[in-house]
């Protein structure tokens, strides 16, 4: 139980933390959980992923996907109760007082400090997503570990990755429509190359 109870308040701090949408979570979420020895970086980046095609919020979908590997059906109940709270109380709080000072000089001081820094948080956690998905670094891997797997790029995972990209920032392709095809290749790959991962 004292283990259910720690992690429902570490996702109470996750969610407590996440200004900027559920992406800005990542960071944190990666953080936690790595620090507390509860996930890899890679198992990170599939929670993301899952998170992403599913319907729903993703800080939510994450939270549950998150606690389900961790402890089960409990797990996912304490995990999602724990990053939602802060979020609702946080929320009500903000809509009883927020409109009536949005115009003010010092809230938009504020938010304008925010967008940055939630604009470097996930750029942070897409370089560590990316350094598990394209090299195999694990966080904390030391330098030595770090130059061997740089060696190693998986091309494939990266091609896959530019084209997301592309389609996504220049075309506007629908996330869902990527997700989908993204997985849709992997399994074409896997088929076709069962090696290649």
């Amino acid at each position: 139980m004292s283990l259910l109870i720690e992690m429902m308040f570490t996702f109470m701090k996750i969610g407590a933390f996440s200004f900027g949408g559920g992406y800005a979570m990542i960071p944190l979420f990666q953080k936690e959980l790595v620090g507390h020895g509860w996930m890899l970086i890679s198992e990170v980046a599939d929670v993301v992923a899952i998170s992403e095609m599913t319907p729903g919020p993703f800080a939510v979908n994450a939270a549950t996907f998150a606690g389900t590997k961790m402890m089960g059906l409990s797990g996912a109940l304490f995990a999602t109760f724990g990053v939602v709270l802060p979020s609702v109380v946080i929320t009500l709080i903000v809509a009883r007082y927020f409109f009536g000072f949005q115009n003010k000089q010092s809230v938009q001081s504020v938010l304008w400090g925010i967008r940055p820094a939630v604009t470097g948080m996930i750029m942070a956690a897409a370089m560590t997503i990316a350094s598990a998905s394209f090299f195999g670094i694990q966080h904390g891997a030391n330098f030595g570990a770090i130059v061997g797997a740089l060696s190693k790029v998986d091309w494939v995972s990266l091609a896959i990755a530019a084209v997301a990209f592309v389609a996504m920032y220049k075309f506007k392709a629908s996330p869902v429509l990527m997700v989908f095809a993204c997985a849709g290749v992997g399994v074409l790959l896997y088929a076709l190359f069962p090696g290649i991962m």
